[in-house]
């Protein structure tokens, strides 16, 4: 397993460290508590979800907002997804962006685990990633 992890960092003390670190090759990466934000956390997420083959990404912590929800609900529902494990607890995602997450989710056959705790998500939120996981399933949809 080839990762890359910066935990509890503001992520521009690194400067070009994470261009040296990411290639092809590498399938986990960790960015807990790394301060991201609404404003860096788009551009960070941006270049992680263009790299191949990620198959692990945890990003507690950074309090990145609905928008967060948007970039990798579009990820999540392309052909090339490889995403297995996919950690965004504590980002803030709130109501708008846990249903984002939940209709990515119909469509998604590589993710097999998600953490989205402590996003202030609602009941509604709950039902829909209830029915999503039951339209995969009644589909007959299996993970890859």
């Amino acid at each position: 397993k080839t990762s890359f992890i910066i935990e509890n960092q503001a992520l521009m003390n690194f400067g070009g460290l994470g261009d040296k670190c990411i290639s092809n090759g590498l399938n986990f990466i960790g960015l807990n508590n790394c301060d991201l934000g609404p404003r860096a956390g788009p551009i960070a997420i941006g270049a992680i979800l263009a790299l191949k083959n990620i198959r692990e990404l945890s990003i507690a912590n950074n309090n990145m907002g609905p928008k967060l929800a948007e970039q990798i609900g579009q990820f999540l529902q392309g052909d090339q997804c490889t995403l297995k494990i996919l950690n965004l607890a504590q980002n803030n995602l709130g109501e708008t962006g846990g249903l984002t997450l939940a209709r990515a989710l119909e469509r998604n056959i590589s993710l097999t685990d998600l953490n989205l705790s402590n996003n202030e998500l609602t009941p509604i939120v709950g039902m829909a990633l209830a029915d999503a996981l039951c339209e995969l399933i009644e589909s007959g949809t299996t993970t890859r």
